[in-house]
């Protein structure tokens, strides 16, 4: 079945241009298509969950409400790819999903333990963020690895009520932020902060793709803290990227938005690398996703 964004409008009760914009960012059309309303056509199966999507995205005033965050604390939290709007047009209010809000609070909820609204040395995740230039994104990745400690103020409702202890967040500062001469450890980058930018933000996965001996690396002590962890090297990144790619990577090498790549990988049916059934995140096989990269090629 084939929709046109006339008939996509009709059917839905959603504006031709506000699906103009869903269905461009995702793949539908391209960016320069010129054609009428009548005649911008797109497979409606591939597509349908997106048009059952739009209408329940929220604008950031309920999004904040239902994750108890100031409006500062949410733009951290996009800024840093934390939380990630269903689609990057800013002059779109509502294109905020309530689900990614509450799973980030679940997830977080699950490692915190309460303390007092007075107990000293703990600051929110943003306020420890601008006090030591350590990022909301880095912060939260160490709390999901298990090596930044968690508190929630029982007395404070959703992400505002998450505090850390800020000497701990000190710790995560490289060692040039810190104070410290750089040792060995230059030219090496942190193994968890590697998965992170790239898109993978589960707790543990990309480390599991190491400890699995999927991705190379070395195991080092860190300087600060003297607690084993994992680095890569020049050399450990450029096996991965021969390998391995993932939604975020793809977005940065094609300059295409990654909605657009999800819907074409979707599209072709290629599935995630799965070592032995773990669950690692958007990581792909490169030779998996050449077909798609073929397809977003001769499509742009």
């Amino acid at each position: 079945r084939v929709h046109s964004l006339k008939t996509a409008s009709k059917e839905t009760g959603i504006g031709t241009p506000l699906l103009n914009n869903f269905l461009t960012e995702a793949g539908a059309f391209a960016p320069d298509d010129a054609r009428t309303e009548a005649r911008k056509t797109f497979d409606a199966k591939t597509y349908q969950a997106l048009l059952d999507e739009i209408p329940t995205l929220v604008a950031p005033g309920i999004m904040r409400k239902v994750i108890g965050a100031t409006l500062a604390e949410l733009k951290a939290l996009e800024a840093e790819g934390v939380l990630v709007p269903r689609i990057k047009v800013a002059k779109i209010k509502s294109r905020w999903r309530i689900s990614d809000g509450l799973s980030l609070l679940e997830s977080l909820e699950k490692l915190a333990v309460q303390v007092d609204g007075d107990a000293p040395g703990w600051e929110t995740i943003l306020l420890a963020q601008r006090r030591l230039g350590v990022s909301v994104g880095s912060i939260i990745g160490a709390i999901k690895d298990g090596t930044l400690r968690l508190g929630k103020r029982a007395d404070v409702f959703g992400y505002h009520g998450f505090v850390v202890q800020i000497t701990e967040v000190a710790q995560l500062r490289e060692p040039t932020q810190s104070g410290v001469a750089p040792t060995a450890r230059e030219g090496e980058l942190n193994a968890a902060a590697f998965g992170r930018s790239i898109g993978i933000r589960g707790n543990g996965a990309f480390l599991a793709l190491i400890e699995g001996g999927h991705v190379p690396a070395i195991e080092v002590l860190h300087p600060v803290t003297r607690r084993p962890q994992w680095r890569m090297r020049g050399e450990d990144i450029a096996a991965f990227h021969a390998t391995f790619t993932t939604t975020t990577v793809l977005a940065a090498e094609t300059g295409m938005h990654r909605n657009t790549i999800i819907a074409a990988i979707s599209a072709h049916g290629v599935r995630p690398f799965r070592p032995d059934g773990l669950e690692v995140g958007p990581v792909y096989l490169r030779e998996d996703i050449k077909p798609v990269l073929r397809a977003l090629s001769s499509r742009s």
